[in-house]
């Protein structure tokens, strides 16, 4: 089992909630997640593949059945035919996020060693503050035509600024 868990990690290691924020965990840094959404499967007992598939042949044949019920002749083709590239475009559409979350996997790993390797310079603290510095920044720096090497003090105004922003776009509700 550990040995399956340690494959999907490495199939799927770079999914995290909010995939589209590179300063977001992954499920590398944190497969919390994955464990708790396996323990409920477990603890309710919902986890037999081949009976969720079941339910799924059965309602598609139910509604096939009301569909032809409803439909005929030319309708009813012209239906199949739009359900058929709807299908086709639904999985491209899911195929293509997919690829995407991958491309964002893989640059919030390039970011992060870039904080880890500002943090063995000496540049930052923390590698995670990397994220408050911009990609025109990180590419400048690396080709030497960077304008400041104070980016410790940059993370750090950028951070209170951000809070501050966070603390009056989200004002909280006295009320409650």
């Amino acid at each position: 089992m550990y040995q399956q868990f340690g494959v999907f990690l490495d199939r799927f290691g770079f999914r995290c909630i909010n995939e589209l924020k590179l300063e977001e965990n992954d499920l590398h840094d944190d497969p919390s997640f994955i464990v708790n959404s396996v323990q409920s499967y477990v603890r309710t007992g919902s986890y037999d593949i081949a009976k969720m598939e079941e339910r799924e042949r059965e309602i598609r044949a139910k509604a096939e059945e009301q569909l032809s019920h409803r439909l005929s002749g030319v309708k009813y083709h012209f239906y199949q035919w739009i359900l058929k590239q709807t299908r086709r475009a639904v999985k491209n559409r899911e195929n293509l996020r997919f690829a995407r979350t991958k491309v964002f996997g893989v640059a919030r790993n390039l970011i992060r060693g870039m904080g880890a390797q500002l943090v063995r310079m000496g540049l930052l603290q923390n590698e995670r503050d990397v994220f408050y510095l911009t990609i025109e920044e990180l590419i400048a720096f690396g080709e030497g035509r960077g304008v400041t090497l104070n980016f410790g003090e940059l993370a750090t105004m950028r951070k209170r600024e951000f809070s501050i922003l966070i603390k009056h776009s989200h004002p909280q509700i006295d009320s409650f």
